[in-house]
């Protein structure tokens, strides 16, 4: 059970740590997901963080687009 959350809390941290370096870089899901791999070989985000990701990436080229 100690393996499984220790599992579930790394992969929340590096979709965290994805998501902010998308904001604060403007790179994309691909750019960002190779950077922390960079790091840590074995992050895997499963479908649908990798999905609420790349939703993210849309949401903020609109918002770069209209100058946010």
């Amino acid at each position: 059970r100690r393996n499984i959350q220790s599992k579930l809390i790394s992969i929340q941290s590096s979709t965290l740590i994805i998501a902010y370096l998308m904001k604060k870089k403007c790179w994309g899901f691909r750019e960002a997901i190779a950077f922390v791999r960079q790091a840590r070989p074995n992050v895997c985000p499963n479908l649908g963080f990798e999905r609420q990701l790349k939703e993210y990436e849309i949401s903020l080229n609109r918002q770069a687009e209209m100058g946010y």
